[in-house]
């Protein structure tokens, strides 16, 4: 169905003008009175608003007095996010000076909606009668449930009992205890025998029986049990050591070279060992320093090349 919207007017007042009533919410189970608005409220907004589900809104008092101020101070610090957002032009259109509060603004009622009737778990009322009307009928609960609360008193008999005691059933005397028996002779059955047979006996029987016997050859072996302990005890020896802290003081070592004297050099080099000795490492001295010498011929060609 259209609706036409005048300028100025939003598509939810075009709605209230052409049926005098609040539209169709999503998931109410009843109808929405007017002068409420259903509204879903974080778990941050029932913080900052001090309406805590079960907490400062109870199934006794599901209400909270919030002041317009408040309101609209939300919605002009959160924009958009604000769970109020939607209902701002309500709360700007609630009159002012209505149930003032001590900071000397009016204040609108927030309702808990327990079982979410409106589809959501709050619900603003905007509208000055139904606050006035959600508040009289719970406080016409409140007082209906404190008349009804049941007080305790003592008990007073009226002679009930005794009736119930005159009609109880009682044991006038002792019961009697019978014990019936018979033989066993007389029950019907035969008695049954018991004996002993060989596995062999049965052609059935796929077994060989093993009987115990008394062998005399060991009958005068006798198992005998002796109690030995044994204990380890490590060889100790009593010890003591101590070290001696000396003052500390400063030392200073030098360290010079030892060198023969000439005599000595002058034998050392004419001893036959020693000639032996350079006789003997003689060609592979030469052979090295032949080797080192190509190694660089061949280090400096390299660079050569590199350079050109």
């Amino acid at each position: 169905m259209n609706i036409p919207v005048r300028e100025g007017e939003t598509i939810e007042g075009s709605r209230r003008a052409a049926f005098g009533a609040m539209p169709e919410w999503e998931n109410a189970r009843v109808p929405v009175p007017e002068g409420a608005y259903p509204l879903f409220l974080t778990n941050t907004t029932q913080a900052n608003f001090k309406c805590r589900e079960r907490e400062d809104c109870t199934s006794a008092q599901p209400y909270v007095f919030v002041s317009k101020k408040v309101f609209l101070d939300d919605i002009q610090f959160r924009g958009v996010i604000s769970d109020f957002h939607p209902t701002k032009k309500y709360i700007e259109k609630y009159p002012d000076g209505v149930d003032v509060q001590e900071d000397g603004t009016s204040g609108l009622l927030l309702v808990w909606d327990e079982d979410e009737d409106y589809g959501q778990n709050f619900y603003l009322v905007h509208s000055v009668e139904l606050k006035e009307a959600v508040v009289a009928k719970w406080a016409a609960a409140g007082e209906g449930d404190a008349a009804g609360e049941s007080v305790s008193k003592p008990w007073v008999s009226l002679g009930s009992e005794q009736e119930l005691e005159n009609e109880a059933v009682v044991e006038g005397r002792g019961r009697f205890i019978l014990h019936l028996s018979r033989a066993r002779r007389l029950f019907g059955a035969k008695p049954r025998a018991f004996f002993d047979r060989d596995a062999d006996a049965d052609p059935c029987i796929s077994e060989n029986d093993c009987r115990p016997f008394t062998d005399l050859k060991f009958g005068g072996l006798v198992r005998e049990d002796r109690s030995v302990g044994v204990q380890a005890v490590p060889l100790v020896a009593p010890a003591a050591t101590q070290t001696n802290s000396r003052r500390q003081v400063n030392v200073a070592a030098q360290y010079d070279a030892r060198e023969l004297s000439a005599g000595a050099r002058r034998a050392t080099e004419r001893s036959e060992p020693f000639r032996a000795f350079l006789r003997r490492v003689r060609a592979p001295c030469e052979q090295a320093l032949q080797q080192n010498e190509l190694r660089l011929v061949e280090l400096a060609l390299r660079l050569l090349l590199r350079l050109e």
